[in-house]
């Protein structure tokens, strides 16, 4: 099991996010931690951004996160409209 990190950016965005997309975000990222091959996730690679750097599908929102051998460091969270902006 992977080291969950977020960031100030992460936890700042967390406070945005709709209280309902909250639990299936939490539910979700602690799947990741565990097993990220896990053919349930909707991961994918982010093009044109180094270091590799993944995403999250969580309906209409957004992860955007990093992993290691040893973490999984969560950049920061969004609706999917404007969560690729700053990045």
């Amino acid at each position: 099991m992977r080291r969950l990190i977020l960031t100030s950016t992460f936890t700042r965005a967390w406070k945005h996010v709709p209280e309902e997309i909250r639990d299936r975000v939490d539910t979700t990222i602690q799947m990741l931690c565990v097993d990220q091959t896990n053919l349930s996730l909707d991961i994918r690679k982010l093009s044109g951004i180094h270091p590799p750097t993944w995403r999250l599908r969580i309906g209409d929102y957004r992860v955007v996160f990093r992993i290691t051998p040893t973490d999984v460091t969560c950049l920061t969270i969004g609706h999917r409209k404007d969560v690729y902006r700053n990045l």
